[in-house]
């Protein structure tokens, strides 16, 4: 029960730092794609997209309706997932939406930074995303390290974001108290899985 409690604990630790990821992700994608293509850029009509983010679209689209909303750009924007933000920064987009500008949602990344670092990185924060929020356990993750990736995105993309989140967030405090509990956790902890994994 105690380690239930913990893993809770972190949990909600993370909530901040991911919907700051998560809505600051999904916010400079949108931008960058509208500029060249559109408020509904996302549309079938428009031809950008392919399987299975044209999947994704439609199932968002669809809830909406079913909810008796309208399915309009600013709706379309919340109702689609995070997993549909890190899928169109995957290599068959590379050519049609990466290079002519998904790359500007990320002004602030380090020089050498390619596309695929960013998905690989925002994947792992996705995987860890999903855990939570199926209340599966996160505490032989690393942490640290999955604390330390989504502030640095959320610095590419807005370093006053990232400020925000990183002011607002208690997952380092939970972290510092979580690596001083019995021993079992803290070995957890110590030899807990890089992010990638």
């Amino acid at each position: 029960m105690r380690r239930y409690v913990l893993n809770t604990t972190a949990s909600e630790a993370f909530y901040t730092r991911l919907q700051g990821i998560e809505v600051a992700l999904r916010n400079a994608l949108h931008t960058e794609a509208t500029k060249l293509h559109g408020e509904e850029w996302y549309l079938p009509s428009v031809a950008v997209l392919q399987h299975p983010a044209t999947e994704m679209v439609q199932s968002a689209h669809q809830s909406l309706v079913n909810d008796g909303k309208a399915p309009n750009p600013g709706r379309m924007l919340a109702e689609l997932n995070f997993g549909f933000w890190v899928t169109i920064l995957g290599p068959k987009y590379e050519t049609s939406l990466w290079r002519p500008y998904l790359r500007r949602a990320f002004p602030n990344r380090p020089k050498g930074t390619e596309r695929k670092d960013i998905q690989k990185t925002l994947n792992a924060i996705r995987r860890l995303r999903n855990r939570i929020a199926h209340h599966e356990p996160i505490l032989e993750r690393n942490l640290k390290s999955d604390y330390l990736a989504v502030i640095k995105v959320l610095g590419w993309i807005c370093p006053d974001t990232a400020t925000w989140v990183n002011h607002h967030s208690q997952t380092a405090g939970v972290i510092r108290k979580l690596n001083g509990q019995a021993a079992p956790i803290s070995a957890a902890l110590a030899s807990a899985k890089p992010l990638d994994a």
